[in-house]
């Protein structure tokens, strides 16, 4: 373990020279992804980060799309977030002989960090920053994001379900054909069967159940939508048990188009 520390730090040293001619650099923090080090040069500190390529395949992707936040939030709060410092060739990054990337960031003083959180107020705060950093990010320009580690927190993978409500699915008569396993929308002729994927949203959460609930991101193919409120449809008394069970389904899931 010492030998490893001794090679990386002759590492970050040597990295370092693509910012500044002469400095003093140290390890920094207890992370357990990437390589960082405390830099002095002069009368100011930074932090030099080795990034792991064995988690982040592709560096160059982490870099361009840090740089985006970065840029994004300091034009709309100058320091919330530290600066990247470019190196002596003007770049964010500096790859080195071995193909590792390196980037430095502007040190943030009169700060510290935890490596754990052991008290509540610690945590709301921590929370509340998260949050804040997640709303200034809502109108972020450009293209989508690309996932850094592929497949990453794909939830197929982790085999997490969720349930999406009769009503909130869109507005239409849907009868259950429980013998297919579906609802079927008696206007669209749409069918949803146990098991299908569609897009949604999280709509609500029930922290007192730790509960979630979802909604369709878009209306499902071939629903019709729009239009202004229906007639009230009067259901007719029936013997039949699962004729009863689909107006049942039908009036819980009828409300009328915002």
């Amino acid at each position: 373990m010492a030998d490893r520390v001794k090679t990386v730090s002759q590492e970050a040293r040597q990295a370092s020279s693509a910012w500044f001619s002469r400095c003093e650099i140290c390890p920094l923090g207890e992370g357990f992804i990437n390589d960082t080090f405390r830099v002095q040069n002069q009368d100011r500190r930074y932090v030099l980060q080795r990034i792991n390529g064995s988690v982040f395949p592709n560096p160059r992707l982490v870099m361009s799309q840090t740089s985006r936040v970065v840029d994004h939030i300091t034009t709309k709060i100058s320091g919330w977030v530290p600066a990247l410092v470019p190196n002596l060739a003007g770049e964010l990054l500096h790859e080195d002989a071995k193909g590792e990337v390196w980037r430095l960031w502007d040190y943030v003083e009169g700060t510290e960090t935890h490596q754990s959180l052991r008290s509540a107020a610690a945590l709301q705060s921590a929370a509340q920053s998260f949050a804040r950093f997640q709303n200034l990010l809502i109108d972020l320009p450009g293209p989508r994001f690309e996932d850094p580690i592929p497949d990453f927190l794909q939830l197929e993978r982790y085999l997490v379900e969720g349930l999406l409500r009769f009503e909130d699915l869109p507005d239409d008569w849907w009868e259950v054909d429980p013998s297919r396993g579906c609802v079927i929308g008696e206007r669209s002729g749409r069918k949803i069967a146990v098991g299908d994927r569609v897009k949604v949203i999280l709509n609500r959460v029930h922290l007192p159940t730790r509960q979630v609930g979802l909604a369709l991101a878009k209306p499902l193919s071939g629903a019709k939508t729009a239009g202004g409120k229906r007639k009230r449809r009067v259901a007719k008394a029936t013997r039949n048990p699962s004729q009863r069970r689909r107006k049942h389904v039908r009036s819980r899931v009828r409300h009328d188009p915002k």
